[in-house]
């Protein structure tokens, strides 16, 4: 697992600066609940994400994403956050939300956080950093997302059930 998060790591050139980590959630906190407010809005206009949110859990859910995405950012780029990220995606797989659809949700997180830059130029390195730690988590999310399918669809796993 070390190997895989080295690479991660040299991909995405996260050099895991605290600090700068900190920093670019301290410039955002300001906006993390328009963020959200808007983030659940354009989802619930789509029918096919619309089924996969309770509505009486929305204040609940948008607080669980805000601590994910601030989970990236205070903790340090390690197993124990790879995981984190890989729970998070082995839950998508079980309640069957499409691949396509976690990548349009991180997509328009991704495009909400960088509106802000519209309002004060000084954040966006901030929410660049912001944002590539959400590519992260994306790439991750989908890679754990497939291996959860495929080992769904192993011919071994089948063969293990019925003994």
């Amino acid at each position: 697992m070390q190997n895989k998060i080295e690479l991660i790591k040299e991909i995405y050139k996260i050099d895991d600066n605290t600090e700068k980590k900190q920093e670019a959630l301290e410039k955002i906190k300001p906006y993390v609940n328009d963020i959200m407010d808007r983030f659940y809005e354009k989802l619930l206009q789509k029918d096919e994400f619309a089924v996969f949110i309770p509505l009486d859990r929305i204040e609940e859910l948008k607080q669980k994403q805000i601590k994910f995405v601030a989970s990236l950012l205070s903790e340090p780029f390690d197993t124990d956050l790879y995981n984190k990220i890989a729970k998070v995606a082995i839950v998508h797989y079980h309640i069957k939300l499409d691949p396509l659809y976690m990548a349009y949700g991180y997509h328009i997180l991704s495009e909400l956080i960088l509106e802000k830059s519209k309002q004060d130029m000084t954040l966006l390195p901030y929410l660049k950093l912001i944002i590539k730690y959400l590519k992260v988590s994306e790439a991750i999310m989908s890679e754990e997302y497939f291996a959860q399918q495929i080992l769904a669809e192993s011919p071994y796993k089948k063969v293990t059930e019925k003994q």
